[in-house]
């Protein structure tokens, strides 16, 4: 496995320099990029921005707040309520995710049910080995 796809999360005052510093580091914008609300339960969104160069691809997510990781709890499921800091790593569900175990987001449920584009990553989770409580 060779990572070639990076979310990064950044709060919104920070939307314009993390743009200027993948571009002075050689990635193209490609815009308007759309946020996939399917993967989301919440609205702490702002925008989202595509990057890439060559195989690398880049996703820039921004928080509509200063906490720039609050969309990272708003994800279709708990398998991918995680994160890595400058400092720290964090699993929100440690006993679950480390055992290929996971929930989905009740918000979602919640929200209007599973949309055909919400069932596409847990369709996505359950070829990884997932399986949903």
């Amino acid at each position: 496995w060779l990572p070639t796809d990076l979310d990064i999360y950044v709060p919104f005052r920070s939307e314009n320099l993390i743009a200027r510093l993948l571009v002075g580091q050689g990635y193209r914008l490609h815009e308007p990029a759309s946020v996939d609300v399917a993967m989301y339960a919440g609205t702490s969104i702002h925008s989202v921005h595509a990057f890439s160069k060559g195989r690398y691809k880049i996703d820039v997510i921004v928080s509509v707040n200063a906490a720039s990781i609050a969309p990272v709890f708003q994800f279709h499921t708990t398998a991918v309520m995680n994160f890595v800091s400058a400092d720290r790593i964090f699993c929100a569900y440690p006993a679950l995710t480390m055992r290929a175990r996971s929930h989905v987001n009740p918000t979602l449920l919640y929200n209007g049910g599973l949309h055909r584009k919400a069932i596409a990553p847990l369709r996505k989770y359950m070829s990884r080995g997932f399986t949903f409580e």
